[in-house]
């Protein structure tokens, strides 16, 4: 991740922790499975090596074939031209132009037609051999529309393309609204699950606890008396709030 630029970047989210964790899933489930046709358990692993590793697509690929070691190159996708954040009269857009098809709606729908007719841009190989003379071109182009605009337009013509959000911006679009992906309760606000149900309501029953919220009944619960734990409250041993360095 990164640019030639910038070197090497970790990625913005950690990514590897998330889907190893659906990796152990996964394993979790075809092992049940597996259980259930033999009738035997077994061990499942899942790493986050082995996960880091399996996520390198396509760039583990391109070399194993190609014997040529994965540039950096920041947004861009390696094998597919353009596929890569523009900039535009307003903001910032992710272009996901797959086929050659999509590239010459992309040029009609940007008033270009040219840019699909030109020999340099025909094919995708051709456009990844000049992608830096492309992206200025279309930069050019992007530079006298809104962001929004031109992305709804050009999903509308079977163009993939997206504004590039900020986290507020993301989570304050009505698709995430109508997808209950901002989860409001009281004082806690969280994003809210990715998986929904026909039948059951993935959505969260309860708001994560304030720090210590639960001290008090837990203590009760092991024994403890209202006395006793008001002194673990007066001594300072039980707290509303963590210690700040």
């Amino acid at each position: 991740n990164g640019s030639e630029e910038s070197g090497p970047m970790r990625l913005g989210i950690p990514v590897v922790d998330h889907v190893t964790g659906y990796v152990a899933m996964t394993g979790i489930l075809m092992a049940l499975f597996a259980r259930e046709r033999t009738g035997r358990g077994q061990r499942v692993e899942a790493t986050l090596f082995d996960t880091g590793l399996s996520l390198l697509v396509p760039q583990a690929s391109n070399w194993l074939y190609s014997g040529h070691a994965p540039r950096l190159l920041g947004s861009a996708h390696p094998n597919i031209c353009p596929y890569d954040k523009f900039k535009a009269g307003d903001g910032e857009l992710f272009l996901g132009v797959a086929n050659d098809g999509q590239f010459r709606r992309l040029c009609e729908r940007i008033a270009r037609p040219d840019l699909g007719a030109d020999a340099r841009f025909r094919t995708n190989a051709s456009r990844l051999e000049n992608r830096l003379a492309l992206r200025t071109e279309l930069e050019n182009s992007f530079a006298g529309f809104a962001v929004e605009f031109l992305c709804k337009d050009l999903m509308r013509a079977g163009v993939p393309a997206g504004p590039v959000h900020t986290v507020p911006e993301a989570l304050a679009q009505e698709h995430a609204v109508h997808r209950r992906m901002l989860v409001e309760d009281g004082e806690y606000r969280g994003v809210g699950t990715a998986v929904k149900f026909s039948g059951s309501h993935a959505q969260p029953v309860l708001r994560p606890p304030h720090f210590g919220e639960h001290a008090g009944q837990i203590l009760g619960e092991a024994g403890y008396s209202e006395a006793q734990i008001a002194e673990l409250r007066k001594s300072g041993v039980l707290r509303d709030r963590p210690i700040r360095s």
